[in-house]
């Protein structure tokens, strides 16, 4: 499934480049998941975790986890159950998805739900708290884990989530536009945004990016990854 144009993600690219820099920029970076120390996540109030999928746990558009990230994943459910692990994509259960079958195949195939949202990040968030069944859930209180800044950290910022980028492990098949978007998203944006904010802004836009209630566990992350 090849993913269609995205000029949401596109217009407020726009707004983060030069007015909301803070958005692009992730509570969080690691490789990938083998990184995260799940069960302090969870000490520090996380009560769900939120994936995007291509690149972040299985390869390009391919159904079954990564076996490089499988320990990672593995952890991840048996620490906050897979009722809790969810996964938001921009192309299953996405605009792009007819009927949702795609989204159906992968809930039985990864055994975690796949939201439903019929649209495309960084749109989408009430979706996910219908998703987790009208618990009593903040968006503040969960995680949101995926490897493009544009859309899933936007995303996870525009929500209040505790935003975790990764990096991608597997161009094959890659979409070629993400791609390249994803390389000046790494090599130059997230550079040029960290330095804004240890040089330019720091009273506001580091308020915005370095408080959040997650942030309050100690060692959320690893390091040596999980094998």
């Amino acid at each position: 499934m090849s993913q269609s144009w995205n000029g949401t993600a596109v217009r407020l690219a726009f707004d983060v480049m030069f007015k909301r820099q803070w958005l692009a920029i992730p509570h969080v970076t690691v490789t990938d998941i083998r990184y995260i120390n799940f069960c302090e996540l969870k000490k520090a109030g996380c009560r769900a975790v939120v994936y995007d999928k291509d690149n972040c746990i299985t390869n390009p558009y391919e159904d079954h986890i990564s076996l490089r990230v499988k320990p990672g994943w593995d952890e991840c459910l048996r620490v906050f159950g897979r009722e809790n692990v969810l996964i938001m994509s921009n192309s299953a259960g996405s605009s792009d998805d007819k009927d949702f079958e795609k989204a159906r195949h992968l809930d039985n195939v990864l055994g975690v739900q796949v939201v439903k949202h019929g649209g495309k990040k960084p749109g989408g968030h009430d979706a996910i708290l219908q998703a987790l069944g009208g618990k009593d859930v903040k968006l503040e209180e969960l995680a949101f884990v995926g490897d493009r800044l544009l859309t899933d950290v936007v995303f996870g910022n525009l929500g209040g989530m505790l935003t975790i980028h990764t990096q991608p492990f597997s161009l094959k098949r890659d979409n070629r536009v993400a791609k390249s978007v994803r390389t000046m998203e790494n090599a130059l944006m997230l550079p040029f945004f960290r330095w804004l904010r240890h040089n330019r802004y720091r009273g506001a836009l580091n308020e915005r990016v370095q408080t959040h209630p997650l942030l309050s566990g100690a060692g959320l992350t690893r390091t040596e990854p999980l094998e």
